[in-house]
C-alpha cells in the first residue's frame, strides 16, 4: 500500500510575496509531499468563535489531510481573516500535533537578535528559495523522526534516561548524550514532554501525546541543537573551530580529511548544508597528536593552507561563530556566552560592536 501524501500548509496573505513563496516550496518539496495554501483570501465560514477554533475546523477537513508542517508569515494583516496571527496558528498546531515554522519579511537581522530558543516554533529565512529549501528539509525530517521513534517503540528498545540520551541515539552519536543534555536547558518544553512520557512507564502514549512529543523533540533539534554551534557545527562554525580559512575548508582534499566527523543518516540532515560532530573532530585531532585542524591539514595536505581570520580583525584567529553575522569571530571581538543561548553552545557568540548596540535591549 503506497504511503499517503504528506502535506505542508502555507499561511501567506501577501499578493506579491505569497506566489513567490508558494512556487519555491512546490519546487523543493520531495516526492510524497505536497503544498496546500490555506485560503486566507476568503473569510472564514464560521463568523463567530476564536480564530484558533475556526482554523482548527478547516485544518481537520480532507483538504489538509496528513498535514505534517504549518508554515506562516508573521504578518497576516492583509488577509480576510483580520486579526489572525502567527501565534494563533502556532497554538492550533500545538493542539493538532503539528509543528509550526514562521518567517518575517524584511526583518532578518532583528529576528536573529530577538529569536530566543525554546518557544516551540521554528524560524525560517525570508528569501523564498532559502525558505523553501528549509521547509523541504524540516517536513521530511519530522516524518523521519516520527517513524524512527515508532520503530524504537515497536522493537522494545530500552527507555533512554534523559532527553540527550534519546536524541544522541536518534542522531547517530551516543557519546554526545551529555553534551546534548546541556542543550535541553535551552528548551524546557522537550524536558517537560520527556518527563511526561517517562512518567507513563510502560503504558503506550495516545496519538496526541506521541505527536506532542515529536513536535517538542523536532523543534529542539532544528531550532536549538542545529541553530547554536556546540555539539554540531555547520560549515562556517567548523572552519572557525578547526582554524582553517573557510575557503580552504571547502577544498575537496580538506573535506576528505575530516569526512569521518560528518553528521549523516539522521532526521533533518541536509545534504546541501553539511554539519560535523565536534567530538569526532576532537577525536580525529587527538589521534593525530595535534591541537588544531589547521595543523593536521597542513601536515596531511599542504603547508600553505590559511588560518581562519576573525571577520572584525583579520590579523586574529577566529575560533568562534557570531550568531548575527554568521561569520567567524575571535574571542577578543565577541561577547559570550549570552544568557539565552543554550549552555552547550560554547562556540555561539555575538560580535562585540553589535552587542554594544543591542545587548542592554536584549537583556543579555
Amino acid at each position: 500500500m503506497p504511503s499517503p501524501i504528506r502535506r505542508v500548509v502555507l499561511f501567506e496573505d501577501d499578493p506579491k510575496f505569497g506566489p513567490d513563496v508558494e512556487r519555491a516550496i512546490r519546487r523543493r518539496l520531495p516526492v510524497g509531499f505536497s503544498l496546500e495554501r490555506f485560503p486566507l483570501d476568503r473569510p472564514p465560514s464560521r463568523a463567530n468563535g476564536p480564530y484558533e477554533d475556526r482554523v482548527t475546523t478547516m485544518l481537520q477537513s480532507s483538504t489538509f489531510a496528513n498535514a505534517v508542517l504549518l508554515v506562516a508569515d508573521r504578518d497576516l494583516s492583509a488577509s480576510d481573516w483580520g486579526g489572525l496571527s502567527e501565534a494563533a496558528i502556532a497554538r492550533v498546531g500545538q493542539e493538532l500535533g503539528l509543528p509550526m515554522a514562521w518567517y518575517a519579511r524584511g526583518s532578518a537581522d532583528q529576528e536573529k537578535l530577538t529569536r530566543v530558543p525554546g518557544d516551540g516554533r521554528i524560524g525560517l529565512p525570508n528569501v523564498p528559495s532559502d525558505l523553501a529549501h528549509d521547509v523541504s528539509v524540516i517536513a521530511r525530517g519530522f516524518v523521519d523522526l516520527e517513524q524512527r521513534l515508532a520503530s524504537g517503540r515497536r522493537r522494545g528498545r530500552a527507555r533512554p534516561r534523559s532527553p540527550g540520551e534519546l536524541l544522541a541515539g536518534l542522531l547517530g552519536e551516543p557519546a554526545a548524550a551529555s553534551h546534548l543534555d546541556s542543550y535541553a536547558c535551552g528548551d524546557q518544553r522537550v524536558v517537560a514532554e520527556f518527563l511526561a512520557a517517562s512518567a507513563d512507564g510502560a503504558k503506550a502514549p495516545n496519538l496526541r501525546a506521541r505527536r506532542r512529543f515529536v513536535i517538542a523533540l523536532g523543534v529542539w533539534i532544528v531550532d536549538v541543537v542545529l541553530r547554536y554551534p556546540g555539539v554540531l557545527l555547520d560549515e562556517v562554525a567548523a572552519a572557525s573551530y578547526l582554524d582553517i580559512h573557510p575557503n580552504d575548508f571547502g577544498l575537496p582534499s580538506v573535506r576528505t580529511l575530516f569526512r569521518s566527523a560528518i553528521w549523516r543518516n539522521a532526521p533533518f540532515v541536509d545534504a546541501d548544508k553539511p554539519r560535523w560532530w565536534r567530538l569526532r573532530l576532537d577525536d580525529l585531532l587527538a589521534r593525530n597528536g595535534v591541537q588544531l585542524g589547521l595543523d593536521l591539514a597542513k601536515k596531511k595536505i599542504k603547508p600553505g593552507l590559511r588560518y581562519c581570520p576573525c571577520h572584525v580583525d583579520a590579523s586574529l584567529h577566529a575560533g568562534y561563530y557570531c550568531m548575527v553575522t554568521q561569520k567567524p569571530v575571535s574571542q577578543e571581538h565577541s561577547v559570550g556566552p549570552i544568557s539565552w543561548f543554550p549552555p552547550g553552545a560554547e562556540l555561539a557568540r555575538i560580535t562585540r560592536d553589535i552587542f554594544d548596540q543591542v545587548g542592554p535591549w536584549l537583556g543579555a
